[in-house]
């Protein structure tokens, strides 16, 4: 028999035992939602990582695309700007080429201009010194022929106041004498000049001969005429002399002014081919000058080039980098997510294990003490 103290003191352990039990099943549950709450967390915190880290792989693969996207239309700016220089370069070569053919072919005509100012200035000095040449002669054939008019005027009037017989022989040779003297006063080169002047003499003192020889012809009142120097001789072989004479001055007054005209027009084609010459410097200095602001502008266009097609080498170098350096940080973040999320798994593995046994553990003691106390009883 189990005395009432034993059976209060059995009671009083089962009550504690009770209690004890359901203190440990109010911490059971308390593990429970804690456990709970932090499965809930963890996974809140798992999406809420994975929802950031999906936004920075959007955000990341957005600007990657962008950087691919400048990637693409700078390669594009590349290649246009590229067939742009190759078309300006191409230009630029056969407008060089074009200026070098033209520069040339006006080097060619300025020497054949200036060849032939040349012939042209050699020919109006000839021209110039043989109408210098005929001017002289032409004064001096004016002179001759005055001189001689007067000097056959005076020998007339001498012979038509003097006897006729004994005057024809002085006068011949006198006169002769003097018109020789007077032709080499005046230092005439031309012989045949000369010569027919002296012709003329000869013909003219032959025809006084034979007028004094012949009596003179009887003159009608309308022919008398009053010489106060005397009658002069007409003599239709003087006349014809002395209009050839005229003739050939008339010739050579008109050769001088042909000559004259000629070397006019030859000075002002000088003058047109100075121009033209000086027309095709101002050209070929505008062409050359032309041709360095080309030069020039292609130099700046190949530097503005090269500087342009440097610099998108280095931002497509430096998005490069960008991009290596990006996806090594997404690698690394999924290393890392699946890192943490394998600790979790661990660490939530390892308190249910906890939990579990301890759990058992009560229930063990539970059973235990429940056990004795039916036993006691």
């Amino acid at each position: 028999m189990i005395s009432s103290e034993d059976f209060n003191l059995l009671q009083e352990q089962l009550i504690s035992l009770k209690r004890e039990k359901y203190e440990f099943s109010e911490k059971e549950k308390k593990l429970n939602n804690e456990l709970k709450l932090l499965k809930e967390q963890l996974e809140e915190d798992g999406g809420k990582k994975k929802s950031s880290l999906f936004s920075d792989i959007v955000s990341r693969k957005g600007k990657m695309n962008e950087i691919q996207e400048e990637n693409e239309t700078l390669k594009k700016t590349i290649q246009q700007n590229s067939v742009v220089y190759i078309e300006q370069n191409e230009a630029l070569k056969h407008n060089i080429k074009s200026l070098f053919e033209t520069n040339s072919q006006l080097e060619e005509q300025i020497l054949l201009l200036k060849k032939d100012i040349q012939t042209y200035v050699l020919k109006s000095e000839e021209q110039q010194n043989t109408v210098r040449k005929l001017q002289v002669d032409l004064a001096e054939l004016h002179c001759t022929n005055e001189d001689l008019e007067l000097k056959l005027q005076n020998q007339t009037n001498q012979s038509s106041n003097s006897n006729i017989t004994n005057t024809n022989t002085n006068t011949t040779g006198v006169s002769l004498d003097s018109i020789v003297e007077i032709l080499n006063g005046f230092n005439l080169e031309n012989d045949e000049l000369k010569e027919k002047i002296t012709d003329l003499f000869n013909m003219s003192q032959d025809d006084n001969n034979n007028a004094a020889t012949t009596p003179p012809s009887p003159v009608t009142p309308k022919e008398i005429i009053f010489h106060p120097l005397g009658e002069p001789e007409y003599n239709p072989d003087n006349e014809k002399e002395k209009q050839k004479l005229r003739d050939t001055i008339k010739h050579l007054m008109e050769q001088i002014r042909d000559n004259e005209g000629k070397a006019n027009k030859n000075s002002s084609e000088i003058k047109e081919a100075i121009e033209n010459n000086e027309q095709l410097n101002l050209q070929i200095s505008q062409w050359k000058e032309k041709h360095r602001e080309a030069e020039i502008n292609r130099v700046k266009i190949e530097e503005r080039l090269e500087g342009d097609i440097k610099k998108l080498r280095e931002e497509y170098s430096n998005i490069e980098s960008e991009k290596q350096k990006l996806e090594e940080d997404f690698q690394k973040m999924q290393n890392a997510l699946q890192v943490s999320s394998k600790k979790f798994e661990e660490s939530i593995e390892q308190q249910d294990s906890t939990l579990h046994s301890e759990k058992e553990k009560y229930e063990k003691l539970l059973n235990e003490r429940s056990q004795e106390l039916t036993n006691q009883k």
